[in-house]
C-alpha cells in the first residue's frame, strides 16, 4: 500500500482509500490486504510479505571498516521489521545488495562489517491498528566486552586440534582470542625443543637441539632473540652438548639453486681477570656443517694477525681462507652477515665485507641432507657465538632477485619471508619460566566463528598439545531483536 507523511502528528501513516476509489474487480482484490499474509494483521511470512510503510534511513558513514552492532529503537503502531544494509565502499543513495540482518522479532543477530550502513525499517497494519510509523533512532555500536580464562585446556569443549572455551558472555562476533599457553609436563618423552627456537616459515621444520643452545633476548641482530651457542666462559660445555641439526628433506631442494643467509657474532677471548686478550677470538674447529651424502661444506672461524679469519672446507680437512675482518679492534661485538649458496652449479661465498669467493663446481644432491649448527668439531674449550635469523632459499638471491639483498651486498634490514624462504631459525620470545626445562615453545592460535572462540595450542614442530593457558577473549556485546522488533544490545 501507498504511505504519506502526516504532518500534524509527525508520522508516516498508510493511504486510505475509500471503495469508489478502488479500482479492483474481485473480492479477492478487496481483502487481500497485505500480498503473502493469510489474513490482515497477521506476521505469517512477514520475511516476504509486502509492508504497509518502508522507510529508509539515509546512509551512516562509520569512519572506517569494522564489526559492528547496528541499534535500531521505533516508535509505531503496528508490526516492525528492520533491516540493515551495509558496504565497504562508498554507494550512492540506497545500499544495493541483500540486507545484512533481517531482523523480524526475537532472534540472536551477528554483527554486521562494513564502512557504510543503512536501516529499512519496515511497518506492517495488524490487530493494533493500521501502520502508523513516529519515530526511528540508530547507532552503530563498536563497545567491546572480554572475559578471561586461566586454567588447563583439557578443561574446555573440543578436542586437542580445536578447543572451545565455556564462555560466561554472549556475543555477536568474538574479534580475538589473546593469550599464552605452557605445558608443564616434564616426563613428556616427545622430542623437545630448546625454549625460544623455532622455524618461522611455513615448514615448520623439525630442529634437533642437543640441549645446550639457547635463545638469548639481551643480545641479537634483530628482535627480539638470538641463539647462544655455548656459555659465556667457553669452559663449561662439551662439543656435543652446543648444537642443533635438521632435515634438509623438507626445503624440498635437490641440485638446484640455494642460497643459506645468517648473522654471525663472534666473541673474543678474555684473560681470567677479565680483560681482553690481544685480538684473538674463540673458535671451534667449524661451527657450520651441510652434511651430504658426498661432498660435504664446512665453515669455520679462526684468527690471523689479531683479525678474525672466515674458512671453508668442503672434505673438513682441506681449509681455504676467503679472507680476515679488519676493523680496528676487532669485532668484538659485531655482527657479520654470511652467505653460501649455489648458482647455476657454482658454489659461492660472501662473508660481510669480504670480496664473493668462486669455490668451483657444486652439483650436489641435498635433499637428503642434514645442516648442523654449533661445536662440532670435538673441541670443548671454545668460547660463546650467537647466529640470528638462519635463511635457507630455494633460489640464488642475485641483483634483482625476490627477497633481497642481493648476494653481493651487505643486508641492511631483516630477512624476509617470501615464497622462496624454505627455512627461517630465530630466537623467539618465550613465556615459558626461565631455567625450567623440557619445555616446548608453545604459541595459541587466535580462531574465531561469529559468536563461539576457538584456539589451538602448537610446539614449533607443529604439534598440537594441551596445556595450561591464559587467555582473553574479546568480542562485541550481544545482539538481539526484542518483541517490538526493535535492534538492542543484550
Amino acid at each position: 500500500m501507498a504511505s504519506y507523511f502526516d504532518s500534524t502528528d509527525q508520522s508516516l501513516k498508510i493511504v486510505e482509500y475509500t471503495w469508489d476509489e478502488l479500482s479492483t474487480e474481485t473480492w479477492a482484490d478487496y481483502t487481500d490486504w497485505q500480498q503473502g499474509s493469510v489474513n490482515f494483521g497477521s506476521l505469517s511470512g512477514i520475511g516476504d510479505a509486502t509492508p504497509d510503510i518502508e522507510y529508509f534511513t539515509n546512509i551512516i558513514d562509520f569512519g572506517s571498516k569494522a564489526w559492528v552492532n547496528p541499534l535500531c529503537t521505533v516508535d509505531a503502531v503496528g508490526d516492525v521489521n528492520i533491516k540493515v544494509f551495509s558496504s565497504e565502499t562508498q554507494p550512492s543513495d540506497f545500499i544495493t545488495g541483500d540486507p545484512g540482518i533481517d531482523a523480524q522479532k526475537n532472534l540472536s543477530l551477528s554483527a554486521i562489517y562494513g564502512r557504510y550502513f543503512q536501516f529499512k525499517v519496515e511497518v506492517f497494519s495488524s490487530s493494533v491498528g493500521q501502520a502508523q510509523l513516529n519515530k526511528v533512532n540508530t547507532t552503530l555500536s563498536s563497545r567491546t566486552q572480554s572475559e578471561f580464562f586461566q586454567e588447563s585446556s583439557t578443561l574446555h569443549n573440543g578436542t586437542t586440534e580445536m578447543r572451545y572455551p565455556t564462555l560466561a558472555n554472549t556475543y555477536s562476533k568474538i574479534l580475538a582470542v589473546n593469550g599464552h599457553a605452557r605445558l608443564v609436563d616434564t616426563d613428556d618423552s616427545t622430542p623437545l625443543l630448546v625454549t625460544g627456537i623455532g622455524d618461522r616459515s611455513d615448514n615448520a621444520i623439525t630442529i634437533t637441539n642437543s640441549g645446550g643452545v639457547d635463545a638469548v633476548e639481551d643480545v641479537y641482530k634483530y628482535e627480539p632473540a638470538a641463539l647462544r651457542f655455548n656459555d659465556n666462559t667457553g669452559s663449561a660445555l662439551t662439543d656435543t652438548d652446543d648444537n642443533l641439526t635438521f632435515s634438509m628433506s623438507s626445503t624440498g631442494i635437490t641440485t638446484g639453486d640455494f642460497q643459506i643467509d645468517f648473522w654471525y657474532k663472534p666473541v673474543k677471548q678474555t684473560w681470567l681477570d677479565g680483560i681482553s686478550s690481544p685480538p684473538n677470538y674463540a673458535h671451534s674447529p667449524y661451527f657450520f656443517h651441510l652434511d651430504t651424502a658426498g661432498t660435504d661444506i664446512y665453515l669455520r672461524t679462526g684468527t690471523a694477525n689479531g683479525n678474525l679469519e672466515i674458512e671453508y672446507s668442503l672434505n673438513g680437512s682441506t681449509w681455504t681462507s676467503t679472507g680476515t675482518f679488519v676493523q680496528g679492534g676487532g669485532p668484538s661485538s659485531d655482527w657479520y652477515q654470511f652467505k653460501v649458496a649455489r648458482d647455476n652449479g657454482t658454489l659461492k661465498f660472501k662473508f660481510h665485507n669480504i670480496g664473493t669467493v668462486l669455490a668451483g663446481s657444486y652439483t650436489q644432491d641435498i635433499s637428503t641432507a642434514t645442516m648442523r649448527l654449533g661445536d662440532l668439531g670435538g673441541n670443548a674449550t671454545v668460547g660463546n657465538f650467537y647466529i640470528d635469523d638462519f635463511r635457507i632459499s630455494d633460489i640464488f638471491r642475485a641483483p634483482g632477485s625476490p627477497g633481497g639483498p642481493n648476494f653481493d651486498n651487505i643486508s641492511g634490514a631483516e630477512p624476509i619471508l617470501d615464497s622462496n624462504t624454505q627455512f627461517l631459525l630465530t630466537g623467539q620470545t618465550s613465556n615459558v619460566t626461565p631455567g625450567q626445562t623440557n619445555v616446548p615453545v608453545i604459541t595459541v592460535g587466535a580462531l574465531t566463528d561469529n559468536t563461539q572462540a576457538r584456539y589451538a595450542i602448537y610446539r614449533s614442530s607443529g604439534q598440537v598439545v594441551d596445556a595450561d593457558v591464559a587467555l582473553q577473549v574479546v568480542g562485541l556485546r550481544a545482539l538481539s531483536s526484542d518483541s517490538n522488533g526493535n535492534i538492542i544490545e543484550g
